[in-house]
Formats: structure tokens, sequence, C-alpha cells
């Protein structure tokens, strides 16, 4: 099947794989929004010829990767066709769950109010229609299979976990490399250019895909709308400067970058440096669409159909994880972000051990001759000629300090938070008011215990220290 094949003939070659056996796998293929067949037709052809395609599952089976996709159009379908056709094709699930339920009722809440006379005698417009039906009535027809195969749910499979896999972000085992869409250069919602490697770098990246035209309240406007309340929520779990936040047009010939603005502002979404509407140049799109895998087509003018679409990008632009088709769950989506936001960085892990680790050197370092034997003794070196004291060694360890509570000083700024600052400053003042007496060794000790004390409460998160609850996976 290719773009331009008449719809006679889509029809006829959807009839004969329908009644060939395992021919519900080959049309599965034929459903995803991206294929070929469906590039340059009208809307309306492209939900005529996806509805045919989906009522055929109610005879040759539904099989588990069609799943989703029937799932997707009870969930946040709005055609009448499409929708009749999905509860028809659930009809035809070998395995059956009473999560059902729940998308069974949004496609009636959805249809209610603008349900019409549908027929899946032919896959062309005939009329008086054949056998007519409607949304609703086989809404209410898979209810009562769907009521049947429950009471009988021992002497059949359930599909839960299968469902539960729908309905979760997919994981990926190893990241997609960012290929060539790196210096590839995007516009954003105030006209200001940013490449993709620039913006998606450095943290991890939240991406949905919408367009401003699209005329189904339960996708592009909902997608918006529920990005924002997700970033919310990043707020309020003290993410937001941890990870970036995108919108990511599908049509953006179309969507300017004041209609981006517009359209995202009205449903709730707020703009700053880590969260952006973007678009690309219209030439450029097929690389983020192949790079996505997209589930997106166009008439000559407009996207003719799409799916829900929602990723996790890693710290290097790299897609971690995605949901598509069925809405994605914001609680499991803060889990993976912050797992993201804790993956191991070697210059973070310096970072925080840093000014411990100095502490740790001044304490203990040997500060006389005698000191020096000690620790040989200790560590089994005979005779003091093998290593000479060398005084001058504690002026590097006096730098270190010098940059210890410099790097001390800058995070203290930069939290609003100088308990540690404190604590290191009055440790260096006890050290090097004892020098000048005797015994001096209590002074230097418990100023580099001080010191410590203060490191060791720098390295640590401001909301470790101030939740009841403590953990150290801030």
């Amino acid at each position: 099947m290719e773009a331009g094949t008449t719809e006679e003939i889509i029809g006829a070659y959807v009839d004969e794989l329908a009644g060939q056996k395992g021919g519900s796998l080959e049309l599965v293929p034929l459903l995803k929004e991206n294929h070929p067949l469906y590039k340059d037709r009208s809307t309306n052809q492209a939900i005529r010829i996806k509805g045919y395609i989906l009522s055929k599952f109610e005879l040759c089976g539904l099989s588990e990767t069609a799943l989703p996709i029937v799932l997707e159009e009870l969930q946040s379908g709005h055609s009448s066709y499409l929708i009749a056709a999905a509860a028809k094709a659930l009809r035809g699930s070998g395995k059956v769950s009473a999560k059902f339920s729940k998308y069974l009722d949004a496609a009636y809440k959805n249809i209610r109010y603008a349900d019409d006379a549908i027929s899946f005698e032919s896959i062309s417009l005939e009329w008086p229609l054949k056998n007519p039906t409607t949304a609703v009535e086989e809404i209410s027809k898979t209810r009562k299979w769907l009521d049947i195969q429950l009471a009988s749910l021992k002497n059949s499979s359930c599909c839960d976990g299968t469902i539960d896999r729908f309905e979760n972000l997919s994981v990926l085992k190893k990241p997609v490399d960012l290929k060539k869409l790196k210096n590839m250069i995007m516009e954003d919602q105030d006209g200001n250019s940013i490449s993709f490697g620039e913006f998606f770098s450095g943290k991890p990246s939240i991406v949905a895909f919408f367009y401003t035209r699209c005329n189904n309240p339960a996708k592009c406007s909902l997608t918006v709308t529920r990005m924002a309340y997700l970033q919310q929520l990043i707020r309020s779990e003290n993410l937001s400067q941890k990870v970036n936040i995108a919108l990511v047009s599908y049509d953006p010939e179309y969507d300017t970058a004041e209609k981006m603005r517009s359209y995202s502002s009205n449903r709730g979404f707020e703009f700053d440096s880590n969260c952006k509407a973007l678009r690309t140049d219209p030439e450029l799109f097929d690389s983020v669409k192949d790079y996505f895998t997209l589930n997106v087509n166009y008439s000559p003018v407009i996207v003719n159909q799409h799916s829900i679409e929602f990723f996790l990008l890693d710290s290097k632009g790299r897609i971690n994880a995605s949901q598509k088709r069925i809405q994605w769950n914001d609680e499991n989506v803060i889990k993976q972000v912050k797992q993201l936001t804790r993956k191991f960085s070697p210059l973070a892990f310096l970072g925080s051990v840093w000014a411990p680790f100095v502490s740790i050197l001044i304490a203990f370092f040997p500060k006389c001759p005698i000191c020096w034997a000690a620790y040989m003794s200790m560590f089994g070196i005979s005779g003091l000629t093998t290593l000479r004291y060398t005084p001058w060694l504690k002026y590097v360890f006096i730098g270190l300090l010098a940059i210890n509570i410099a790097v001390i000083t800058w995070r203290a700024v930069k939290r609003n938070y100088y308990i540690p600052l404190v604590f290191c400053l009055l440790g260096v003042l006890i050290m090097i008011s004892s020098m000048g007496f005797e015994p001096w060794k209590p002074g230097v000790y418990s100023g580099a215990a001080l010191i410590f004390i203060g490191s060791l409460l720098n390295s640590l998160s401001i909301r470790i220290l101030s939740s009841p609850n403590p953990s150290i996976l801030s």
C-alpha cells in the first residue's frame, strides 16, 4: 500500500487480509499514522481508512500490538467513526481486562454529544447507509461483551499486565544517539534561535509534541494543559532547575513563535529559560520525525492525523524513555526524572567530596617530625631517613584550605545558606589563633574538626537538612 492508492483498492486489500489466517498482524502496520498510505489525504479520508481497518479486528482478532492504538482512540478520539471502530475492535481481543471499562467510559464522554450515524459495510461513503450504527451503540455492545467476559474470567486470560505496560513509560535499554539533530537550529516562542544540542544538553528534558490547529481537545490541547500541570509538579519537587521542558510543534510552517506562545500560555504553560515551545525549519522537520519516530502524517495543507507522543531525554539529548498513544502518568514521569537527575557525574562527585577530603587532609597531615615518625611507624615504615620532614608542604595545605573556603563561600552565596561557611570560618580562626600557643595541637585539631563539619554540611542538599524525614536521595 502506497500513497495515492484508491480507497476501493485499500478496502479490497483490507477485506482480503481480514479473511486470512494471521491477517490481523498484517493489518497493524496500516494503522500507523506515519504510514505512506495516509500521505496527502484529507483528514476525513484518513479517518475512513483507519476506521475501516480497525473495525475488521472484531472478526479477525485484535493483536496485542494493535491494542494501544484501539485504547488511544477510545481515550482521546473525537470522531464517531473511529470511536465506533475502536469499540468494535476491542471485542476481538482474546484477552480481557477490567481496565477496558475506563477507556469505554472516556469514549462515551468524548462522543455522547457529537455522535453520528455510520456504517462499516464499505470503506466508501454510500447513501443510504447499510446496517447503520453509532459510536454510542458500539460502546454499549462492547460494555455488554466485557461484562460477560469478566464474569467468566476464570476461564479467560487477563491482560492487565499488558495494559500496565502501555500506560507506563517505556524506558530504553540503550538511548538513541542524537546523530544529525545536534546542530539543528530551532526557534522558541519569543522568536529566539537555539540549537537542538544547546537546549537539550546539560540536563534531562521532557518533550511533548503538539500543533495549534489541532481540533481534538483530548489530544494537543489536553497535552499542553497536562504539560503545564507537570511543570508545576516539577517545581513542587524542586526539580525546575534540573530539567528542561519543551513543547515541539508538528506544524512548524504554520505555528509561528507568536502562535505557539499564545496557544501554550492560554493552557497554563509558563515560559522561562528551561521551559520553551519550539519549532524547526519546516524543511528540516523530517529529521525530527525520524529521530523521535513520530506518528504523524499530513494532507497538502495540515496535519491529517497524529497520536499522543511524550518523551524523556537524558542530559545528552538522547531519548531515554517514551510514552505514546496513552496519556502519561505524572507520578511515573516524576520518578523517572528523578532517576535521570541522579545519574552519576564524575565532576559532580568530585565537587561533593572535595571539601570534606581537604578537611581530612588538614586534620591528619603530619605537622612536625615527631608526627612523621608516628605515621611511618603506624604504616610499618622504619627509619626517618627514608622520608625527610618537609615544612614547605604545610603551605600546600594552606593553599588547599583557602580554595576550600572559597568554594564553600561561593556555594553559600548561591544557595543562600551560610551555616557551613560559619563552621569553616570558625575552624580556620581557631586553627590560626592556636598556632601561637602551647600546646597547639588541641586547637588545630578542634579547628580542623569544625572545618570538616562545615564541609560535610556544605556537601549535603538543603532539602536533606530541612526535611523532617531526611533522605540522601534528594
